[in-house]
């Protein structure tokens, strides 16, 4: 036996070896993997691929049992089929064919593989993540979007962005966004606006959109989306819808109030007889954060409740780090606000200006009476000011100052 004969058995051995070796791999591969569902080109893919590798493992299999049919070393009864070439042409034939068709499938849906691939990852993160193409077609929704939107992938694949997502009035704006980044190929980064959900609420958003290029050719646009809050540095404006109707935490008119939650700051009947007397005088409701049960984030739930509020009280007794907060949103949301400040306390610097309704905690009777007349006055200005702004001829500033009132 030479040499020669011997290592092509040796040869033929290690190709039965590897082509077993790429077919468990590839089964494993194919099975741990795959996007899920696993699309139809992948699937094309996948059978012609694990094709090709049995039929070079049976090709090898064949070889080796002949080349060691002719050393002897194991008797075997392969010498009628090498009286059949044929049967080894249509091995080598299959071969060829499932090669070439392997191929040509492996490029003809190379995008789609990519597409798929870049589905199953894209799923990975939290943020929301839309792809859009040349014409703002939305061709990627990730599971972050389906959880910040709750449009579901099938109802947003292939439809314009302005048809489901943008709110009208903000239309043009994204029009010029996309056309100055498919101009310059230029990310637009931290784009503070408005997008609607699938149940038509509309809410605030950061948004990165970074141009896609292949080869210097614009293909379409990635986007990245993530929730935020309106602030008073951000054109609040825009957010005037945010926090609709379905975002109110009463059903009709109602007063917004900023007070300590703690009693021993402010004392409950500063609430219960003095506040919701005064607003019940006006027939209007009193609402405060604490009365909210919505299982939605605090700040969300104060935000809203200012922003739909026909006016705001803020009781600045003890000088309480929330009340400034929610007085910050209401003015920065252009809202009417009546202060309040009980037993003598400080009035900070920055809004002293502010007329306020002083009172102490003996006659709380007195404060109701002063409250009452401020709201009156605050809502019959707010009526005013409606009918201002419905007539076209807005007014400068909608803020109107409480009355003041005497302190015994």
């Amino acid at each position: 036996m030479s040499a020669g004969v011997v290592l092509e058995v040796v040869v033929y051995c290690l190709l039965v070896l590897f082509w077993l070796g790429v077919l468990f791999f590839a089964l494993a591969y194919f099975v741990l993997a795959a996007p899920q569902p696993v699309p139809k080109h992948f699937r094309r893919v996948r059978f012609f691929f694990l094709a090709v590798a049995t039929l070079f493992s049976i090709d090898s299999a064949y070889w080796a049992v002949v080349n060691i049919s002719h050393t002897g070393l194991i008797a075997t009864n392969i010498e009628p089929l090498l009286r059949y070439p044929w049967a080894v042409a249509i091995v080598k034939s299959l071969v060829l064919v499932s090669s070439v068709v392997f191929w040509l499938i492996l490029m003809h849906s190379r995008e789609g593989i990519q597409e798929s691939y870049l589905w199953k990852f894209v799923n990975y993160t939290w943020d929301a993540i839309g792809i859009l193409d040349a014409n703002g077609h939305m061709r990627f929704w990730n599971d972050g979007s389906v959880r910040l939107f709750h449009f579901l992938p099938g109802d947003v694949v292939g439809r314009h962005i302005k048809d489901f997502m943008v709110p009208k009035d903000l239309h043009e704006e994204i029009d010029l966004a996309l056309g100055e980044i498919k101009a310059t190929k230029q990310a637009k980064r931290n784009m503070r606006t408005a997008r609607l959900t699938a149940e038509g609420k509309r809410i605030p958003v950061d948004i990165t959109i970074s141009p896609i290029v292949d080869k210097g050719q614009f293909q379409g646009y990635f986007g990245i989306m993530r929730a935020a809050l309106p602030t008073s540095i951000c054109d609040l404006k825009r957010f005037r819808n945010f926090g609709d109707a379905s975002g109110s935490p009463v059903v009709g008119p109602y007063v917004f109030v900023a007070l300590p939650f703690s009693t021993s700051v402010v004392p409950e009947e500063v609430w219960s007889l003095a506040i919701e007397g005064a607003a019940d005088a006006n027939d209007i409701k009193a609402y405060r954060v604490d009365q909210g049960v919505k299982p939605v984030r605090l700040a969300e739930d104060i935000f809203n409740s200012i922003l739909n509020a026909d006016l705001v009280i803020a009781d600045l007794t003890g000088a309480n780090p929330n009340v400034f907060y929610e007085l910050g949103l209401a003015h920065a949301l252009d809202k009417t606000v009546i202060q309040l400040v009980g037993d003598e306390g400080k009035i900070p610097f920055d809004v002293a200006g502010i007329r306020t309704i002083k009172y102490d905690l003996a006659h709380l009777g007195e404060l109701k009476r002063n409250l009452t007349v401020a709201l009156r006055e605050a809502l019959a200005a707010e009526k005013r000011a409606s009918d201002v702004a419905d007539s076209g001829n807005y007014p400068n500033s909608r803020q109107v100052a409480a009355p003041q009132a005497s302190s015994r």
